[in-house]
């Protein structure tokens, strides 16, 4: 049974690559030269000259310049140039968004006329409704004194039809 089994290997080998087939009946191999292993040390020792000391310089250490340059190389490495631009662009986007509007009035001096000045200033940035609520909602005087004259700016700009629209 074992015959037979090597027997049809043997044979789907053959259709598969006849190459390989034939490739194990060739005797022999790699050869070589008759004596080649004994010969061999004293080739080598031939060769290495047992009188004869081989001196190295020490190498030499790379100046300030090239150290670096290797560092600057080793940074724009893919994983570390990419590590770096993220860490670059957080920083940018926190020093953003730490960084105060300059624009907006200094609130803790409570000083009405700086206020009134940036609000006229800005008047286009703050919406009909939300001036309306605030007047609507004001408890105090002082509210109402602080954005009725703005109230009244933005009713002098509007045209007519705007101003029906609102009402």
């Amino acid at each position: 049974m074992k015959k037979e089994r090597k027997d049809d290997i043997q044979k789907e080998l053959r259709e598969i690559s006849p190459f390989l087939a034939d490739l194990k009946k060739t005797e022999g191999g790699f050869k070589v030269p008759k004596d080649y292993f004994e010969q061999l040390p004293e080739q080598i020792m031939e060769r290495v000259q047992p009188g004869r000391t081989v001196t190295t310089e020490p190498a030499a250490q790379p100046s300030w310049w090239d150290r670096t340059l290797n560092s600057l190389a080793l940074l724009l490495q893919p994983r570390y140039a990419t590590a770096l631009a993220a860490i670059a662009l957080l920083l940018v986007a926190v020093w953003i968004w730490q960084k105060p509007s300059p624009s907006t009035p200094e609130l803790a001096s409570n000083n009405n006329d700086s206020l009134m000045e940036f609000i006229e200033d800005n008047i286009d940035e703050y919406e009909a409704d939300y001036l309306i609520s605030v007047i609507e909602t004001g408890d105090d005087n002082e509210e109402e004194t602080t954005v009725t004259p703005l109230l009244d700016v933005i009713i002098d700009d509007l045209d007519d039809t705007e101003l029906e629209e609102l009402l």
